[in-house]
């Protein structure tokens, strides 16, 4: 039963932060209905009638418990605070975004959980500045690329291409994964020297989109799986010839057809591979 209204209300309605209907002030419902809710100065506009957040003073309820909004700071400043409970300067935008949040339920459900909480600890406790990569230092997931974000929506943190940033660990990745030094060496060049360096050309000041990402993968996958299928009839890119890479061509398990066209291509150019035929440089 709603001490406000009388009514009775279950504790997801006392629970749920709304856009009030008559005020539109972002808060927690105190009356009115699911379709069309009211906050408490709309329930009620006496406010003498209301109690306050002990610690705000600001906030209508009827408890005289800490609002939610005030927990979710004291919360945030145990986590991201030094051992004198102080918050370092460049964290201070950060704090104050997660503390200002318009659905103060929402931040504080995400603060609540053991990863977010082991992240925002790890970083009030490095006295480093932070930085993208004190950050990349951290376990990675969707906690972590979610705080990045907060981070640079808060203005903690710059912007960075974070999928330029990914796509780049994996090159590398895919590039060390070669146990033929040769092989590596070639992949590298094609990966690095070829498809990086004309995509940083072509984006400038802008981000990687979906669509590049994926194509520099492909042609990096191609660029792999072609000295594979080589390898196994004791074959590399060097010794292959015209006949051995049109039985390839022709083999009914051939995957990025056209990725691994530019890839023979670019490797006939740089005289990594004889002189094939598979239409010409790009």
């Amino acid at each position: 039963m709603s001490r406000a209204t009388g009514q009775p209300w279950c504790d997801r309605c006392q629970q749920r932060w709304v856009a009030c209907s008559g005020c539109g002030t972002v808060a927690q419902a105190r009356s009115g209905t699911w379709e069309e809710p009211l906050c408490a100065k709309c329930t009620n506009p006496d406010p003498d009638f209301w109690g306050r957040c002990p610690v705000c003073i600001i906030t209508w309820q009827l408890s005289t418990r800490p609002c939610q909004r005030c927990v979710l700071d004291q919360q945030v400043r145990d986590l991201l605070g030094g051992p004198d409970g102080a918050i370092r300067p460049e964290l201070a935008p950060f704090h104050d975004a997660l503390a200002s949040a318009e659905r103060p339920d929402v931040a504080f459900a995400w603060v609540s959980r053991s990863k977010a909480r082991d992240l925002l600890e790890r970083i009030g406790r490095n006295e480093r500045p932070v930085t993208h990569e004190v950050l990349d230092e951290l376990p990675p997931g969707k906690v972590l690329s979610h705080l990045r974000s907060v981070l640079v929506a808060a203005g903690a943190l710059p912007p960075r291409d974070e999928r330029l940033v990914a796509l780049e660990k994996w090159i590398t990745a895919t590039v060390q994964a070669r146990t033929d030094l040769a092989e590596r060496r070639i992949l590298h060049g094609y990966a690095v020297w070829h498809h990086m360096r004309r995509l940083r050309r072509r984006l400038g000041e802008d981000h990687t989109t979906r669509l590049q990402d994926l194509n520099v993968r492909c042609h990096v996958t191609a660029a792999g799986n072609l000295p594979d299928w080589l390898g196994g009839d004791g074959l590399t890119l060097r010794t292959c010839t015209q006949t051995d890479l049109e039985r390839w061509m022709a083999g009914p398990t051939v995957s990025y057809p056209d990725e691994t066209g530019h890839f023979v291509r670019w490797s006939v150019k740089h005289r990594h591979a004889r002189d094939l035929t598979y239409g010409t440089v790009r």
